[in-house]
Order: C-alpha cells, then sequence, then structure tokens
C-alpha cells in the first residue's frame, strides 16, 4: 500500500478524459489514488472494494469499467 497517489492537472484535459462521464472521471481518480495500489501501480481489486468505496453497486463498477477499458486506461 501507498500514503497517497499523485494526479497531474493535465488528467483533465487528456481527450479521453474529457470525453467520460462523471461515473468514469471519478472511477479513473479512484484508481489513480485508492488505497489498494501497490507503488508500481499494480494491484489485485475486486469489484466489490470498488463497489464498497464509493457507494456503487456492482453493475455500475463493472459498467464504468468497461469504458475505462475501451479508452484503454486500464488493463485487465
Amino acid at each position: 500500500m501507498r500514503d497517497y497517489g499523485k494526479v497531474y492537472t493535465r488528467f483533465w484535459l487528456k481527450q479521453n478524459v474529457l470525453s467520460w462521464s462523471d461515473s468514469a472521471k471519478l472511477l479513473g481518480l479512484y484508481l489513480l489514488t485508492c488505497p489498494h495500489c501497490n507503488l508500481l501501480g499494480c494491484f489485485r481489486l475486486p469489484i466489490g472494494y470498488v463497489a464498497s468505496d464509493l457507494n456503487w453497486d456492482e453493475q455500475q463498477v463493472a459498467k464504468t469499467l468497461r469504458i475505462l477499458r475501451t479508452s484503454q486506461v486500464i488493463l485487465v
């Protein structure tokens, strides 16, 4: 686990981020800063953890993860 995650201000200016829904932006930021990530940026993160942390249902998490995969932000 790491103590903090850095988010560059240009995150908001990236073309793919501009086209995302608010849910996708929140999930993207969550993945950059969540406590389940190691220093290398690699982690095993069950959907249930994300749903609990963001207070979403698992279907919303899965749908939003698909958006991020389509944008090639995350690799599974």
